[in-house]
């Protein structure tokens, strides 16, 4: 593989995978779905959108995901034959992208494919929450499949340009605007485009591991100092003004693991807003540390930013929530509120741009927040609030050399030594298994029947030991 000249046109663009013939075989439902590709020249099949016009000697295609921001990839099919006119297709399109010329010989062997990351649209999405990083990175497990059903239904049912005809109108870059946080996004997202170091024939991708995180102290303190710097964003300014006074709780890894157990139903919610999502102070800062969680692990350190943390205030019908993110050593506070309130989640912008980037991750940020409320709110969790500590000696010596404060803030644990101490009297064990297999349950509200009448029980967070609730909770019927 190392001496196929599309391994380095990969390592250059960021995603490429080549037509083999034993694929076309695994592929006849996809050929089917894109067959309408070559007459219509767009098609959409589930959550994947495809765009296709004719260029000399073969096919250029986008190929996306519904929700994003532009295509993931686009890729050029040659036919045979084409191959010198593609490849002179595809370098008038990575010239007006901005993107840097391909540092390799045109493939020989043709058909063949290439295909390339769009960075623009990867700005947009890229390694800020949970969610986004799990489509991405089912993304980029599938796109080379399809990138291979497009080749194939192109090839088999399109009509290429002649070889001498003119090239297509090249791609046309984006308008960058001259945000701050746009201009860190797209830089962050050109820098892990740039690390894309292997892909398989299956054209699975995968990303070099970052080294430690490099940020030290508090994601508050972060924040202070990224938003009183100058050419700070409005929104970090903003940001960096109110957690300077407000409630601030560092939240351990273990508690978010719990809260990610959390399944939210709404209905629930709704029923009991104002007791399962009271803010424990009003504004108040939630940070957290997610390349320490379980699902770090599971999607990969690489997908998951180092520090996250989320602004919330009480608003008339809710809270709203400014979300802010580490990745790679680049704090970001995005632009823009999430308003979270029974009539669901909506997004609150300053601007087209700041909406687009702020909207594919409203939900899933909305859900953090909302499952962490829930375990602060429970009355029964194993939840245990530490003080913050006193830093205010360390900020007088700081502001007399002119720096910015350092935040501190109060850890919040989730704390088994209770349901530890239990299960030790009752002569049961716990040990590192069923610390991992302590989860909690949002238990829906419910009647209770007693001898005095039928009383209403509210919803309410449960913890409990055991894989599954429902394994070790307790069946109640309810009798008329």
């Amino acid at each position: 593989m190392a001496h196929d000249p599309l391994w380095h046109l990969t390592l250059e663009t960021g995603h490429g995978s080549l037509i083999r013939p034993e694929t076309k075989s695994s592929l006849p439902k996809i050929l089917r779905a894109l067959k309408p590709l070559a007459d219509r020249g767009s098609v959409e099949h589930g959550d994947w959108t495809f765009a296709a016009v004719p260029v000399p000697g073969g096919f250029r295609f986008d190929a996306g995901v519904r929700g994003w921001n532009g295509p993931l990839v686009t890729g050029y099919v040659a036919t045979k034959g084409g191959g010198e006119a593609v490849w002179r297709q595809m370098a008038a399109d990575r010239r007006s992208l901005g993107f840097p010329d391909v540092a390799c010989p045109r493939p020989t062997v043709e058909p063949w494919l290439s295909a390339m990351f769009r960075a623009n649209t990867l700005e947009s999405m890229l390694l800020t929450d949970p969610v986004a990083q799990d489509r991405f990175h089912e993304a980029l497990r599938a796109v080379a499949v399809w990138e291979q059903g497009v080749a194939w239904a192109l090839l088999q049912y399109g009509r290429a340009l002649a070889t001498d005809a003119p090239l297509a109108t090249p791609l046309a870059a984006e308008a960058l605007d001259s945000d701050p946080t746009h201009k860190v996004m797209r830089e962050t997202a050109a820098r892990d485009v740039r690390r894309a170091v292997e892909v398989g024939a299956n054209g699975t991708a995968d990303l070099q591991r970052r080294e430690a995180p490099k940020l030290s102290g508090t994601f508050a303190s972060a924040v202070v100092a990224e938003g009183t710097r100058k050419g700070a964003s409005d929104a970090a300014r903003v940001v960096a003004s109110v957690i300077r006074s407000c409630a601030r709780l560092s939240l351990d890894a273990l508690l978010i693991d719990q809260a990610d157990a959390l399944k939210i139903d709404w209905n629930i919610l709704c029923g009991g807003w104002g007791q399962l999502l009271r803010l424990p102070h009003d504004p108040v800062w939630l940070e957290a540390k997610p390349i320490e969680c379980a699902f770090a692990q599971e999607a990969g350190p690489q997908f998951v930013a180092e520090r996250t943390g989320y602004l919330v205030c009480s608003e008339s019908e809710g809270f709203s929530i400014t979300y802010a993110f580490c990745y790679d050593g680049t704090t970001i506070v995005m632009p823009g509120r999430i308003l979270v309130s029974p009539e669901g989640v909506t997004v609150e912008a300053p601007d087209r741009r700041s909406g687009e980037l702020l909207t594919p991750m409203a939900d899933s940020i909305a859900e953090r927040v909302i499952q962490v409320f829930l375990l602060l709110n429970a009355r029964n969790a194993p939840v245990e609030v530490g003080d913050a500590e006193d830093v205010s000696k360390l900020n007088r010596k700081r502001a007399q050399m002119g720096r910015p404060p350092v935040l501190s803030t109060a850890p919040v644990r989730w704390d088994l030594s209770r349901i530890e101490r239990r299960a030790k009297r009752q002569g049961e064990a716990f040990g590192p298994e069923q610390r991992r297999q302590a989860v909690a349950a949002l238990v829906r509200g419910h009647v209770k029947v007693r001898k005095t009448g039928a009383f209403w029980w509210s919803p309410y967070v449960r913890s409990g030991i055991g894989p599954d609730p429902r394994e070790t909770g307790r069946d109640y019927v309810v009798r008329p």
